[in-house]
């Protein structure tokens, strides 16, 4: 039995609540070993110029220990995207459809996340990918390589062309943030994503709040 415990960081009470009992559906078909972690993880931004509002959240299932970077293994993904659920996970080294540079290079995931404060970025230039309910694909990643630097979602629908992203696609910046569940999270993690961690997640917040308010429109795909 999977016990979810949400917390209401990103956004309303309500909506965490109906996450949570979707989501633990969801992941009660996934075999959890004693040792794993489960987080909650969400990517928002608004409606702007740049694009329409995107609101993705769930939970994530992690290996319970970092390597040496900080960076625990994603072994699951759960949750929904603008109401649209979370249906498969892209294991590591795979790219969503769509997200290619050319027909022989892909955008591969390598599906890491660390501890928020331990590090410029919880995820890398890589990042993870979902499909969804409708057909479509996410992948959530951070774009070191801009100036400013941003948490950016690629999203691709049919028919997957390769770059640069048809019409139905799109490259958005956005505010992502992924924390451990109150559980077993190993003590060195606990004091060091909880006991500054909160610090850090304002200074996150506030520069890509900053980050937004510029917009990132067009964007290029990583270096």
């Amino acid at each position: 039995m999977i016990f979810v415990f949400c917390l209401p960081r990103l956004g309303s009470r309500g909506r965490w609540t109906a996450l949570a009992a979707a989501s633990a559906a969801a992941l009660g078909s996934i075999p959890l070993p004693a040792s794993a972690l489960s987080w909650n993880w969400s990517y928002e931004r608004p409606a702007d110029s740049s694009g329409p509002a995107v609101q993705a959240l769930g939970q994530l299932t992690t290996t319970d220990a970092p390597d040496a970077n900080g960076f625990y293994t994603i072994t699951a993904v759960a949750g929904q995207r603008n109401s649209v659920m979370i249906t498969s996970f892209l294991p590591t080294g795979v790219a969503i459809p769509g997200n290619c540079s050319s027909v022989s290079s892909c955008y591969d995931s390598d599906n890491i996340v660390r501890l928020l404060g331990s590090g410029e970025g919880q995820l890398t230039t890589h990042g993870f990918g979902v499909g969804l309910a409708d057909g479509t694909y996410a992948n959530y990643f951070f774009a070191d390589f801009l100036q400013p630097k941003v948490y950016l979602e690629y999203y691709s629908a049919p028919p997957f062309s390769v770059l640069p992203p048809g019409p139905e696609d799109s490259e958005l910046a956005g505010l992502f943030q992924a924390e451990p569940v109150p559980g077993p999270l190993p003590i060195a993690g606990t004091l060091f994503g909880w006991g500054w961690g909160r610090k850090m997640r304002q200074r996150q917040r506030a520069a890509q709040d900053r980050n937004l308010q510029m917009g990132a429109p067009g964007v290029p795909r990583r270096m």
